[in-house]
């Protein structure tokens, strides 16, 4: 009996040994090991491990200390008593990613759901990350922010240091438009100096209406400037070859002429102070100036007719004067 508890009490000692806390033979660093028996030597430069240095298969947990611990050794990675998760190999030919799993006791094993490349990148649903964050399978959910209106934050942003000065170059954010009424909204925000700072270009309202250089757009698409297009294409819903109808009632010109001089504008066309105020739709302009021009072509005719009939008389008083 005596001999078990003996034999018993070594197996414990061997494996609190390989799988407990130890510590580095030059005192830099405590490191729990989950296969190694011993601790390597740290690198006398950063007191961490390098690939010449550490062992096989020996992922290393440990909190960073001084080295040399006398005074005058400096911390690794600058911080002092931070916490440290390692993933080793020995020989650069290895992988020394570190991968994370859970397990939710049940007879299905252990998932995969996040690994740390060796080269930084982090891939959640993915064991290949092809940027400092992948995602794959999967949705973000950024959750920063208080339920008050005009709240914004940055969801997405592309920091740029240049010149000791660190600063978004663009970035994506959310807005709260109405926390009563749980609506919210999209900002697009681009720099065109580090004099200027970011400022907001682009903004998509909750029902969907889109403002460039407009905070609160009141159209599917507000725009503060210029638009240059090859082609715009507008729908309508009617046309002016009302006016060449028999029953359409063409004003005479000397109705026209009286609109004119008691409005100082043509009927049915927005005077200046309209259209300075409240703009112009194309659609219904372009409709409008239509009418106008059939109008003045009905008014040519006439007069065309008039004309014929005038000379067909002065030919004939010209012959029976003869």
């Amino acid at each position: 009996m005596n001999k078990i508890f003996v034999l018993l009490g070594v197996l414990c000692f061997q494996y609190g040994f390989a799988q407990g806390i130890i510590t580095s033979t030059d005192n830099s660093v405590n490191a729990v090991l989950s296969s190694s028996v011993g601790i390597p030597k740290t690198d006398s430069s950063t007191g961490t491990w390098t690939s010449t240095n550490a062992y096989w298969a020996s992922p290393l947990i440990y909190r960073t200390r001084r080295f040399p611990d006398n005074g005058t050794g400096a911390f690794p990675f600058n911080e002092y008593g931070e916490l440290m998760i390692q993933g080793t190999s020995h020989g650069s030919a290895f992988n020394k990613g570190i991968t994370f799993l859970t397990w939710d006791g049940s007879a299905t094993p252990a998932q995969f759901r996040m690994r740390i490349a060796p080269n930084g990148y982090i891939g959640i649903g993915t064991t290949t990350p092809l940027a400092k964050l992948e995602v794959s399978n999967g949705n973000v959910l950024i959750r920063n922010l208080a339920n008050n209106d005009n709240e914004s934050a940055v969801m997405i942003a592309q920091s740029i240091n240049y010149s000791n000065r660190d600063t978004f170059g663009t970035s994506i954010r959310t807005i709260t438009q109405s926390a009563g009424n749980n609506v919210y909204a999209m900002q697009l925000f681009t720099q065109e100096s580090y004099l200027t700072g970011q400022t907001e270009k682009v903004r998509i309202q909750g029902n969907g209406n889109v403002g460039i250089g407009v905070a609160n757009p009141l159209n599917k698409l507000d725009v503060n400037g210029t638009i240059h297009s090859k082609e715009v294409k507008v729908d309508m819903e009617g046309w002016s070859d009302f006016v060449f109808k028999k029953q359409y009632p063409l004003p005479t010109l000397e109705e026209v002429e009286r609109h004119i001089e008691a409005k100082g504008h043509l009927e049915n066309i927005p005077n200046e102070e309209e259209v300075l105020k409240d703009g112009i739709n194309l659609g219904e302009m372009n409709a409008k100036l239509l009418q106008k021009i059939e109008e003045m072509t009905l008014y040519l005719i006439n007069q065309n007719k008039q004309i014929i009939d005038l000379k067909s008389r002065l030919e004939k008083l010209e012959v029976g004067s003869k």
